[in-house]
């Protein structure tokens, strides 16, 4: 397709039509373009990139592309509708004086970023900026899960190591010297998720056979668990990242009588726990306990509102501090009992080495003696 100085190749990748990949034509320059659709086809859920040179016009009218996908009716027309964005641009810069695309003074460093990516694969960047400092790449597991890594580059790269930033559980130390590139760098992350595989491997186990209270979404940098227990009780573990197998760090919540049990439990069978054996397995038997499993419980079961500001979450946080009293077991916020508590006259205060920290008083519900540690205020 051609009008004048304008003009676009563009060529469907499969057989679905989802990946198209093409040539267009601005004022005398030519880019290749990429444009990929979702299973629905829907052009508004589409992703567009370039080579970067293209990149650099892309980002800098991001919104205006996606008015014209989501106006756009096919593949073809939307190419046309950008063609026409990107020359009415072109034209606008040349009145001003400020072309749209000003090569800096460091093209060689973007001509090595560029050689770079294309090593590894553009497919490979989910984010890159206008200057080319800071860019984003993908890693896939085979099990499907996508992990990043962000880049920023310093203006004496490579001989100056970049800064990487990740999802990952513990830090990535990067190893640098001046004759590495990118590819390095993915190489070491790709390392690295291969080193934390069986940490995660036994975190899917817990998520998928236990009812997990925090994080409400498990990310892959997430250490922590908060399991549920019923009867308003759980067990906050955290795991070595890098020892998934031995025992964690455990915290029981909950009323008294409801997790003393437990605690013994674990401090009588601590020998037993075999590192051989996964983490939820270990769990149930030193704790000789069925953790409710998501598939024959339901979420209401485990997210009883607190007793005094009747919300399940208050800035993200759920009640963890529970009446010892069997017939009360009313759960609270940590903050929302220490209000009420620092507001009765009746409330009285434990004074240790460490200073006033905790508060004695009576339950919202029952009446009957509650206590906790006092929260610092700083």
């Amino acid at each position: 397709m051609s009008r004048g100085d304008v003009w676009h190749v563009l060529i469907p990748q499969n057989l679905d039509r989802t990946v198209w990949m093409g040539i267009i034509k601005v004022q005398g320059e030519e880019h290749q373009i990429h444009l990929e659709l979702p299973l629905d086809k829907c052009l508004h859920g589409a992703r567009v990139w370039g080579d970067w040179r293209l990149e650099r016009h892309l980002r800098k009218h991001r919104k205006m592309i996606q008015s014209r996908l989501k106006s756009a009716t096919d593949p073809e027309n939307f190419i046309q509708e950008l063609c026409s964005l990107l020359e009415a641009s072109k034209k606008k810069g040349c009145k001003t004086g400020m072309p749209l695309l000003k090569l800096a003074d460091d093209s060689a460093l973007y001509s090595r970023i560029v050689q770079e990516v294309g090593d590894i694969g553009w497919e490979r960047v989910s984010d890159i900026d206008a200057d080319f400092k800071r860019l984003e790449l993908l890693s896939k597991e085979i099990s499907g899960t996508t992990h990043t890594i962000k880049i920023q580059l310093h203006q004496q790269y490579p001989s100056v190591a970049p800064t990487c930033c990740t999802n990952l559980p513990g830090d990535f130390k990067l190893h640098w010297n001046h004759k590495c590139t990118l590819r390095d760098i993915l190489i070491q992350f790709e390392g690295c998720l291969k080193q934390y595989q069986p940490f995660w491997d036994e975190m899917a186990e817990i998520d998928a056979n236990a009812w997990i209270l925090e994080p409400e979404k498990p990310g892959p940098a997430d250490v922590h668990r908060r399991i549920a227990l019923g009867n308003n009780s759980s067990l906050q573990i955290t795991v070595d990242p890098f020892h998934p197998h031995m025992l964690p760090q455990c915290r029981f919540l909950g009323a008294e009588h409801v997790i003393g049990p437990l605690r013994h439990n674990l401090n009588v069978n601590l020998l037993t726990w075999n590192s051989s054996a996964s983490l939820l397995a270990n769990l149930r038997s030193v704790l000789d306990v069925d953790f409710p499993l998501p598939s024959s419980s339901q979420q209401q079961d485990f997210t009883e509102e607190c007793g005094i500001c009747y919300s399940y979450r208050l800035d993200s946080i759920i009640p963890d501090q529970v009446c010892d009293n069997p017939q009360c077991n009313k759960p609270f916020h940590q903050t929302c009992l220490h209000e009420w508590l620092c507001s009765l006259p009746t409330s009285r205060q434990n004074m240790t080495g460490l200073g006033f920290n905790t508060l004695y008083g009576e339950c919202p519900y029952c009446s009957k003696p509650i206590s906790m540690k006092k929260l610092d205020k700083r």
